[in-house]
């Protein structure tokens, strides 16, 4: 935008640009049950989910796959939810052998979230 306030208010400091954001719910079967509004590219993910009253919708021990940077899981733990995300290398320098089979259960789980995302984008839904 050619307005700086504009401009401002729409630059996402993870994107390194302006941006849109959405929220976009996907079934375990990949498809695609909620996709929100639109929200400029400065507000929080957890705000978002938060003002939508999508974790009203959460039934006790349902999991919630996310990226790294989504910090809900204070959020989740109130309503008996998980939240399920890749393991974070730390200083150990690399994953044990179990966070390396959870890591792959949950990428091979990304991909068909990543192409529904993909499917939103394109297809305008």
């Amino acid at each position: 935008p050619t307005s700086l306030v504009l401009n401002s208010e729409m630059f996402s400091h993870y994107k390194s640009n302006t941006t849109l954001k959405c929220l976009v719910g996907i079934t375990p079967w990949g498809a695609v049950s909620f996709v929100s509004n639109l929200y400029s590219g400065c507000i929080s993910d957890k705000h978002i989910t938060e003002v939508l009253g999508i974790l009203d919708l959460l039934s006790e021990e349902d999991g919630v796959m996310a990226d790294k940077g989504f910090p809900l899981a204070d959020i989740l733990a109130t309503k008996g939810c998980s939240l399920v995300i890749p393991h974070f290398l730390a200083a150990k320098g690399q994953f044990s052998a179990e966070e390396n089979s959870q890591n792959a259960e949950i990428t091979n789980v990304r991909v068909h979230v990543e192409q529904a995302i993909r499917r939103v984008k394109e297809f305008h839904i």
